[in-house]
Order: C-alpha cells, then structure tokens, then sequence
C-alpha cells in the first residue's frame, strides 16, 4: 500500500493513495488541487514534501486566469459589450495579461523576476476588477456574470498574493541560479 504523510498545524496527516483523501485520527480531508478542505472548513496545509513544477501550465493560479480569460471572451463574443470597442480592447488585454505575465515570469527562470511578474498579474487584475464595475454600470452584463467574474479575479489575486508571499519566504533561487543556494532544481511548492 502507498503511503504518503506529512505535519500541518501540529497534527499528523497520512495520506493513502487507494482512499483519495488525507486522514487525521479518522476523520476525512478531502482535497481538491492544491487545496484542502477539512469537513466543512477551508484550511491550506502546508506540505513538508515538495511538488516539482516544470511548466507555468501546471500552476492552479495560471488555469484559474486562463479559465477567466475564456468566460470573459464568450461574454465578448456573444455582443455583450455593444460593439465598445476600447473596452473590448482593455479587459482582454488586462484579463490576457494576468496570465501571460505569470507564464512569463515563471520563463524568466528567477525567484525574483517571478515574483516581480507574479506582482504585474495581480496588478492586471485588480484592474480587470475595476473595469468590471464599468461593463456593470452601463449594463453590458448582467449581475450574475458581474459576480462570477469578480470572484474568479478575487481568487487569483489570493492565489498570487499566497503565492509571491511563499517565494519571498523560500530559499529557491530559480533555473538560472542553478547551483547557488541550497536547491538546485526549479522545484517550488505550489500552495495556493
């Protein structure tokens, strides 16, 4: 039988890969992704282990911005926006930008240069929260797609912010500082 186990928040947690879930004195945690979720409360834990990330398509944060980018250009393309071109033409940029800046800094091969570009996606969506408020306003969608768009950008900032703040925390240097530091590989815990 295949065991994993690690400590989170001074408890002791097995994980049996035959019964999809973690296991604390016989109770339950189930676990989505990356995250995990303890009976009805959501509780992060960290990890002793680490996951090797090899590609920036592999990071919950990149496929949750890649899945907002896709709602909103089906609002785009179903004639929501009324032909507003110049705001057609700033949330996609913006909405396009949080992922691409981090597929972009995770390239860069550094801690810190993903961590200055991790800080660009959060940035573009705060924006994309803004101009959701002005596409609300002037009705071009309604408030149900206003409030799903809104909670994906609420999201990924989390996301990014937990994230940029466990880089900052770590002695990961980056693919192009191989060999300088205590790790030597471009492994990073991805715990949003």
């Amino acid at each position: 039988m295949w065991f994993k186990s690690f400590k989170a928040l001074n408890s002791f947690y097995t994980f049996d890969g035959l019964k999809n879930g973690w296991e604390k004195n016989n109770s339950k945690v189930f676990f989505s992704s990356r995250f995990y979720w303890k009976l009805n409360e959501i509780q992060t834990i960290k990890h002793l282990g680490m996951a090797t990330i090899r590609r920036f398509e592999e990071l919950d944060a990149w496929k949750l911005s890649r899945d907002l980018c896709k709602h909103l250009g089906r609002l785009i393309d179903k004639g929501n926006f009324t032909n507003n071109y110049k705001i057609i033409g700033q949330m996609e940029g913006a909405s396009g930008s949080i992922m691409d800046n981090i597929a972009e800094g995770f390239e860069r091969g550094t801690r810190a240069e993903f961590i200055q570009f991790l800080g660009y996606s959060k940035g573009s969506c705060g924006e994309l929260r803004s101009q959701l408020y002005r596409v609300s306003d002037r009705g071009y969608i309604t408030k149900e797609e206003f409030d799903e768009l809104y909670s994906k950008c609420v999201r990924i900032s989390i996301m990014l912010q937990k994230f940029i703040s466990y880089l900052q925390k770590t002695k990961i240097l980056g693919e192009r500082k191989r060999g300088v530091g205590s790790n030597n590989s471009k492994t990073i815990v991805n715990k949003l």
